[in-house]
């Protein structure tokens, strides 16, 4: 069986305020860096990941070097960043909705496909983010592992992980400092929990 431990980060001041937040790199607020301690703890009691992926974003790095109480030292992997909403960056749903009323029709009409401007649509984050699960599955076929990362590329993961359509991505939420659970035996995947926190 092959393990896959999927962790989104502790909490920002940008996600405390409900802001876009994609390729914008700031830190762990002070509460998330807390969270992610107990999560940390909580973690000592599971299964142990011969390899940790990362981010490259601070956020996602910071939380993975917070986790190291429990699980080796982290290995960066770009596939794993967030998705880029590229003008909609720093922006929270009102504004959104007031500044281009046509952009987040189009988005809610079609958020699998849609671009934000100068961004990436949710079906591109899927399809690189598939492609590292996939290697990751083949290379550490019985192993276990682990990615630190963001909501978007865990929803991406767990699609993948459970052969669901990209229409279910919204489908799930993974809370801030929290950790999935995949579990892959052979043409078998089950989520055996997803969200848990510390």
């Amino acid at each position: 069986m092959t393990i896959v431990y999927l962790v989104r980060h502790g909490q920002t001041v940008l996600s405390e305020k409900r802001q876009f937040c994609g390729r914008t790199d700031p830190d762990l607020s002070a509460g998330g860096a807390q969270n992610v301690r107990a999560l940390a703890s909580w973690l000592a009691g599971e299964s142990l990941p011969v390899q940790v992926f990362t981010s490259p974003l601070l956020r996602a790095r910071r939380t993975a070097r917070l986790l190291e109480a429990a699980w080796p030292s982290p290995v960066v992997e770009p596939r794993l960043r967030e998705s880029d909403f590229g003008d909609w960056e720093g922006l929270d749903g009102d504004t959104l909705q007031a500044s281009d009323p046509a952009g987040f029709a189009a988005w809610m009409a079609d958020p699998v496909g849609f671009r934000p401007p100068g961004g990436e649509s949710v079906g591109e984050l899927c399809e690189r983010v598939a492609e590292f699960f996939q290697e990751a599955l083949e290379r550490f076929a019985d192993q276990t592992i682990a990615a630190v990362c963001h909501g978007g590329p865990i929803r991406a993961m767990v699609l993948a992980g459970l052969g669901l359509p990209l229409e279910c991505f919204w489908h799930f939420n993974p809370p801030w400092a929290s950790v999935s659970r995949l579990e892959v035996r052979g043409p078998v995947r089950q989520l055996r929990y997803f969200g848990q926190r510390g």
